[in-house]
């Protein structure tokens, strides 16, 4: 599994800071240890790794993570084998209850 970090970078020119953070970013830029641009990703992958590892959990009461009493396989089954069966308003009303369900918690991703 790849761990991604997603920000935004906003540029702006070394003189448009102030001490001492104009200094650190000179010698920042000058230092031979920074990532270069070819590293900058491999760089990246393993702060987002290091900060997954080291970052502690939070527990959202009320989101649990919601999907404990998840019958969203049970649900397309039923809905499956409704259709198979003919069962047309039972296949329908399955499917959109975990559709419903997933489509919340897919919007709450990518609010994120």
């Amino acid at each position: 599994m790849t761990a991604y970090a997603a920000y935004l970078r906003i540029y702006e020119p070394v003189s448009a800071f102030r001490e001492p953070d104009r200094s650190r970013w000179v010698a920042y830029t000058d230092s031979a240890t920074r990532p270069r641009r070819r590293d900058s990703l491999a760089v990246e992958h393993a702060e987002a790794l290091r900060r997954a590892i080291t970052t502690p959990w939070v527990a959202m009461p009320e989101r649990e993570s919601e999907h404990c009493g998840d019958q969203s396989v049970a649900e397309i089954r039923a809905a499956i084998d409704g259709a198979a069966r003919g069962e047309h308003e039972l296949a329908v009303a399955m499917y959109m209850r975990a559709r419903h369900r997933w489509r919340a918690f897919a919007e709450f991703e990518l609010a994120n």
